[in-house]
């Protein structure tokens, strides 16, 4: 059998899947795209277990069709898809079912997976029961410490395969200084590096600073007040705090954004 992501469905013959993942009998998968009419099998034959492993075909923020399995991107395809795109899939074999299909599905309530984090940066997962933690360790303090997503958001005005427009966090004290946002690119650990973020203060209030330069007067928070750094209808960055919009960017931002941080302490 084969299952994956169609721009159309003139038939259910496997060859009417554009991106598919093709199941055998014998307990091996493989990645198998057809262009113009053309079978090209992207991946050799590889074991799965039918009892615990699970398979998504999905489209990235940088609108290539990915191909995951348990989590981990095993092929990433170099054909431009067409939308809107369906799933489609070819059935070969009696008695051959599919379980638990659902769209893939990335919402503001996904908790962020970190990944570039600096020696210092912790995301303990056994005491906080899933991603979205993110904890400075040691003594030494200085604002080169930090960890960005894994995932990415893009254009509001292009669909990029997710609904992801932006980021919510909950700082744990207000007597640390860390800066949380969105940027562009991250090329150190710094503050500055953030295009759009929040910077709490150890005493208790708490800016908006982008690229390093503040723009609006500083304010106080709390611990547990719910921050957000996202990207309203028009294309600009707006900075939320408990639900209350607080500054809007005047900046354009530059596609994709990811999460990023700096912790000083």
């Amino acid at each position: 059998m084969r299952v994956g992501l169609s721009h159309g469905d003139s038939n259910t013959h496997y060859s009417d899947i554009d991106f598919g993942i093709e199941f055998d009998s014998n307990y091996y998968y493989r990645v198998v795209e057809y262009v113009n009419g053309n079978a090209n099998y992207r991946t050799s034959n590889a074991y799965w277990n039918p009892d615990s492993e699970v398979f998504e075909v999905r489209v990235n923020s940088a609108g290539k069709v990915e191909y995951v399995k348990n989590r981990v991107v095993f092929y990433t395809s170099t054909v431009a898809p067409r939308y809107p795109l369906l799933v489609d899939t070819s059935f070969g074999s009696t008695n051959s079912k599919v379980d638990n299909v659902y769209w893939v599905h990335r919402n503001q309530a996904d908790k962020v997976v970190w990944s570039s984090m600096t020696s210092l940066m912790d995301t303990p997962l056994s005491r906080y029961n899933g991603w979205g933690v993110l904890a400075r360790r040691g003594a030494r303090k200085g604002w080169d410490q930090g960890a960005t997503s894994v995932l990415t958001l893009g254009n509001p005005d292009k669909y990029d395969g997710t609904d992801i427009y932006g980021l919510s966090f909950k700082p744990s004290q207000a007597s640390s200084a860390i800066a949380v946002g969105l940027a562009h690119g991250n090329s150190n650990g710094l503050q500055n590096d953030i295009d759009f973020a929040w910077h709490l203060l150890a005493n208790g209030t708490v800016e908006v600073l982008e690229n390093g330069v503040s723009q609006m007067q500083a304010t106080t928070y709390a611990a547990d007040d719910l921050f957000e750094v996202r990207v309203n209808d028009a294309g600009k960055i707006e900075f939320v705090q408990n639900k209350a919009i607080v500054h809007t960017s005047t900046r354009n931002p530059s596609f994709p954004l990811r999460a990023d941080t700096s912790f000083y302490e």
